[in-house]
């Protein structure tokens, strides 16, 4: 048979459509996910420098309205750019993820039937699209060997870049000073913003420094990391120091199987220890050292703020057990003027009863979806991607007991974390999906072609 011409040819490629170079994929998935996650911060830094939420005397709505628009241009851009890769544009999402978009779509339809729904709206819907983009759109996109370190290495730029930032800003003489001779943090973004930001740039740091090869490349992280590790002690927020050990304490557990018997008793040791020095924190000198009264760890009641916003807010969620008082809505119905500075107690006000569960479920089914990717997905970059989003979503689990994250669109660390998540659960799926081919395989005989082995009888 003589092949026709057309197969002889080679395959010719439709102008204008050019292959996807997975370099420069990486370079523009690093560039969109800086530009979307780091615009959080610098929209913070702009309000507080022009003062009372406007812009060159513009209404109080523009800097909203920007943050609003942030979480759906970066699902619609990463849209285009699948699309231009000849990619799906969107998949499936996986279990973990339709419970944490059904979280999302019921904080729509509190926000519908809230008192204020329009505030409330512009706060639940970028929540959709950051929850919808991190599992269908682009978690999947960067569960990829490629995919881990562009999206680290945007974790580490925007957050050094917002910490420098920051810290330029308070020595501009943006509010009293910060560090030695001040309080605490005050300067453009709030202590208990800069310190999440920071936290998140030191993990993703952790990855950076796996996959760079060049020495004079990992000294240059090196540093950048001591600079964000100086940021975060110098920005005394007690919950962040909360999320970097607990981080530290999942990394360090997780990071290698082979030594993992090792690492948990380690852990556990380190706990014990930690739980002793707590208890018996007040009958040690060190609470009372000038080190401890840096840190703000010299206080008796470490609390006492966070207990009289709870105490204010805690009764609200009965007044809509089911769907809430709206997302957002905290603030403006509290004495104190303040949300709730806790993640489950501002779901349960914000969003009733079933967001609260919703919310409890999803972390709890990321975690364990994280957990199979670290523990048995067959490429290490992808083990790392799980390592890291147990690490992430655990820490910030943890710094969601003081401070209101997980449920906050508008925020740099939320979005990477949620992302990173998405991430991991869908390289979970291809640990299943292998896991099923395996099973599939046909067992071979020395006694013939392949067939089935028998199931075993019962």
């Amino acid at each position: 048979m003589i092949p026709s011409r057309t197969d002889m040819a080679p395959r010719m490629r439709r102008p204008g459509r050019p292959s996807a170079d997975p370099s420069r994929q990486a370079k523009i998935h690093v560039i969109l996910l800086s530009i979307a996650a780091g615009s959080f911060g610098i929209f913070t830094i702009v309000d507080s420098y022009v003062g009372g939420g406007s812009v060159s005397g513009e209404p109080d709505w523009v800097l909203p309205a920007a943050r609003f628009l942030v979480q759906p241009l970066l699902v619609g851009a990463w849209l285009v750019l699948r699309r231009r890769a000849r990619r799906p544009m969107m998949v499936l999402p996986d279990a973990p993820g339709v419970v944490a978009i059904g979280l999302a779509l019921w904080f729509i339809v509190g926000a519908a039937v809230a008192d204020d729904p329009v505030a409330s709206l512009g706060r639940a819907v970028p929540f959709l699209f950051m929850i919808w983009g991190a599992f269908c759109v682009v978690g999947p996109s960067l569960a990829t060997p490629g995919g881990t370190p562009a999206l680290f290495r945007a974790a580490f730029v925007v957050s050094l870049l917002l910490a420098s930032s920051a810290v330029a800003g308070a020595f501009l003489g943006h509010q009293p000073t910060w560090g030695v001779s001040g309080d605490r943090f005050y300067g453009p973004l709030s202590a208990t913003t800069l310190g999440p930001i920071c936290v998140t740039g030191l993990l993703g740091a952790l990855v950076v420094w796996k996959v760079t090869a060049k020495r004079f490349a990992r000294l240059v992280v090196v540093a950048a990391s001591l600079w964000l590790l100086a940021v975060l002690v110098v920005a005394r927020a007690r919950g962040s120091y909360v999320f970097m050990l607990v981080s530290a304490c999942v990394y360090f557990l997780l990071v290698s199987r082979r030594t993992m018997a090792i690492r948990v008793c380690a852990a556990a040791f380190v706990a014990a220890l930690a739980l002793v020095v707590a208890w018996n924190w007040w009958s040690l000198d060190l609470s009372q050292s000038s080190v401890a009264a840096y840190l703000r760890l010299d206080q008796r009641d470490m609390l006492a703020q966070r207990s009289e916003v709870w105490e204010a807010n805690g009764s609200f969620w009965t007044q809509s057990p089911i769907f809430g008082i709206g997302l957002g809505n905290e603030a403006t119905l509290s004495e104190t003027a303040k949300r709730s500075h806790s993640a489950y107690l501002s779901t349960l006000n914000e969003g009733g009863v079933p967001a609260l569960t919703l919310l409890l479920i999803a972390v709890a089914w990321i975690v364990a979806r994280s957990l199979r990717t670290a523990l048995r997905h067959p490429l290490a970059e992808l083990r790392l991607l799980g390592v890291l989003a147990v690490t992430m979503v655990i820490g910030t689990a943890a710094l969601g007991a003081v401070e209101t994250t997980l449920i906050n669109a508008a925020s740099t660390s939320n979005t990477l974390v949620w992302i990173t998540a998405g991430a991991a659960v869908a390289a979970s799926r291809q640990v299943a999906h292998r896991a099923k081919s395996a099973r599939r395989v046909p067992q071979r005989t020395f006694a013939g072609p392949a067939r089935r082995m028998p199931s075993p009888a019962v």
